[in-house]
């Protein structure tokens, strides 16, 4: 990865234009970065999703009387909701099965 990586930056340097050795750069100073989401994709979205979420929910809630509130309302908007129902019991049918 890091020999790709640095190829590529050597073919940017070599065109002698700004940009190009602008980028050249950039992988240069990042290459370490790059190599490690290549081999361990892990991002911070959900903990940024997470603070976006609190930080409108204070935004929504400004002047609550108190904080154990508005963390009882980021728990409950933090919960997942669920999205599979069970399928109904057969007694429960509207039809029931022909005999």
């Amino acid at each position: 990865m890091r020999e790709l990586i640095g190829h590529a930056a050597g073919i940017c340097h070599g065109t002698g234009g700004r940009h190009f050795a602008r980028s050249a750069r950039l992988l240069e100073s990042h290459m370490d970065g790059i190599c490690a989401h290549a081999l361990h994709p892990v991002t911070s979205g959900k903990a940024e999703g997470a603070n976006n979420m609190i930080k409108t929910l204070r935004r929504k809630h400004h002047g609550l009387p108190d904080d154990e509130y508005l963390f009882l309302r980021i728990m409950d908007a933090s919960r997942k909701k669920q999205r599979w129902q069970p399928p109904p019991h057969p007694s429960t049918h509207k039809n029931p099965p022909r005999t």
